[in-house]
């Protein structure tokens, strides 16, 4: 599972995006009304906006599950190694046992990976 070991966020770099589409993740942009012009894309190019970090985002949540344990995106890390980092992030590929539920959480964008469990206040 794919997760950011320092204060920032979840942020790849370009490269990592490149890669990504590379392996045939659909893209798209916004509209004038910023709307998706692709609804089936997983990546958003944000050509037409002054990017803060990346040129591209992901389509949905970041934190999603089945993004950050996407095979491509392990694959994609695992190949570029710090080139997979934007400014504000490293990302970190870590290893999670089948069968447990888990959930990102994090502190100012620095992640971990924590057991879903019962809460009672």
């Amino acid at each position: 599972m794919a997760i950011n070991k320092c204060y920032g966020g979840f942020s790849p770099s370009d490269a990592l995006y490149g890669v990504l589409i590379g392996k045939g993740w659909e893209v798209t942009t916004y509209d004038d009304d910023y709307n998706l012009l692709n609804p089936n894309a997983r990546i958003i190019d944000s050509c037409n906006i002054d990017p803060l970090v990346s040129r591209y985002s992901f389509v949905g949540d970041r934190d999603d599950i089945k993004l950050r344990t996407d095979p491509d995106l392990i694959e994609a890390i695992e190949l570029l190694g710090d080139a997979a980092n934007s400014i504000v992030a490293k990302l970190k590929v870590v290893e999670v046992p089948d069968g447990v539920e888990i959930e990102v959480q994090e502190y100012d964008g620095f992640e971990h990976i924590a057991e879903v469990h019962r809460i009672w206040q």
